[in-house]
C-alpha cells in the first residue's frame, strides 16, 4: 500500500507549480509589455495623423482627390459624369471665408450648413459641348440650352438616408473649358448633418431612359483651420 503524501509534500509541490508559472509569465510579461506600448503608441500616433489641421490650399486638394471619394467620375454612355460633394470648410474657403473669429465662424457654418453643395460636371467622350450634343440646328441647340439652364434642375435628386431631397439650388454655369466640360451647381437641403454618404440621381432622357446613379462619400476625415 502506498503511502498517503504529507501536508507538508502537497504545500510544497503547489508552491513550486506556482513559481515556476510565475516565472514564465514573467518571461512574457517583458516581451509583450514593450509590444503593447509601441502599438499603443504607433495608435496614438495614427490618430494624431488622422486629426492634425491641413492647410487651406491641403484641405481643398485633400476634398478634390477622387481617392478620397468625395470627388467622384462615373461615365454612362457617350457622357462623363465628374461629381464633387463640398464640405461646408471647403465652401467657407471657397467662398474666402478665412480667419474667422469663433462666433462667426460658428454663425457661418450654420448658415451654410443648412444646404449641401455638389459641383457637377458634364462632359462628352468626343469632347463636344454637352449643349451641342446630337443636335443639327441652332434652335435644338437652344432647346438645349433652356433645358439645362431651367428644366434640368427638376431631373435631379439626391437620395440620401431613405430621403429623396429635390434640387433646391440650382445654377448652369456658362462654359469655361475648351473640352466641351458643362458645370452645374446643385443644392439641397441637408436633413441629416451627418449622413456618410449619398446617391445622386439624373432621371433624364438625354442620357438615358434609366436613371443615372452616381453614390459619393460625405464622410471626410481632413482637418482645416479657418
Amino acid at each position: 500500500m502506498s503511502k498517503k503524501p504529507s501536508i507538508q509534500h502537497f504545500v510544497d509541490v503547489c508552491l513550486s507549480s506556482s513559481l515556476a508559472v510565475a516565472s514564465r509569465c514573467k518571461n512574457w510579461c517583458s516581451i509583450l509589455y514593450p509590444l503593447q506600448s509601441f502599438l499603443l503608441a504607433l495608435t496614438l500616433s495614427s490618430m494624431i495623423g488622422c486629426h492634425s489641421d491641413l492647410t487651406a490650399e491641403e484641405y481643398i486638394n485633400w476634398v478634390k482627390d477622387y481617392d478620397n471619394n468625395l470627388h467622384v467620375r462615373s461615365s454612362y454612355g457617350d457622357f462623363i459624369f465628374d461629381l464633387q460633394y463640398q464640405p461646408v470648410e471647403y465652401v467657407m474657403l471657397q467662398r474666402g471665408m478665412s480667419n474667422l473669429s469663433e462666433a462667426e465662424q460658428m454663425r457661418q457654418t450654420q448658415n451654410i450648413g443648412g444646404v449641401q453643395y455638389y459641383t457637377l460636371n458634364i462632359s462628352t467622350k468626343n469632347k463636344i459641348d454637352v449643349a451641342n450634343y446630337a443636335t443639327t440646328s441652332i434652335a435644338e441647340r437652344q432647346q438645349k440650352i433652356y433645358y439645362f439652364s431651367y428644366l434640368f434642375q427638376d431631373d435631379v435628386k439626391l437620395e440620401e438616408n431613405g430621403k429623396v431631397l429635390p434640387c433646391i439650388l440650382y445654377h448652369f454655369e456658362r462654359p469655361t473649358k475648351t473640352d466641351g466640360t458643362r458645370t452645374i451647381v446643385l443644392g439641397f437641403k441637408n436633413p441629416t448633418k451627418n449622413a456618410t454618404e449619398a446617391q445622386l440621381v439624373i432621371q433624364s432622357e438625354l442620357f438615358s431612359s434609366l436613371p443615372i446613379k452616381i453614390k459619393v462619400s460625405k464622410s471626410h476625415t481632413a482637418h482645416v483651420d479657418l
